[in-house]
């Protein structure tokens, strides 16, 4: 089920959403399937968040901040 935070997404200036991303994985040291996995994610979407093709949303930023 969708609550109002999963609709509301975190938008970057171009080029800091993949800096934000791959500083936290350095940090998270894990595999990105077991990251994906984590977020609830597949592994294309953790790719095109990557590539920054799409915005992040709010939940799944929180969840690597933390």
């Amino acid at each position: 089920m969708l609550n109002e935070n999963s609709l509301k997404r975190i938008f970057f200036i171009k080029g800091k959403q993949h800096l934000f991303l791959e500083t936290a994985f350095k940090n998270i040291n894990l595999p990105n399937k077991q990251i994906a996995e984590k977020l609830n994610i597949s592994i294309r979407t953790l790719t095109d968040w990557r590539k920054e093709k799409y915005s992040m949303p709010i939940n799944a930023v929180k969840k690597i901040c933390n």
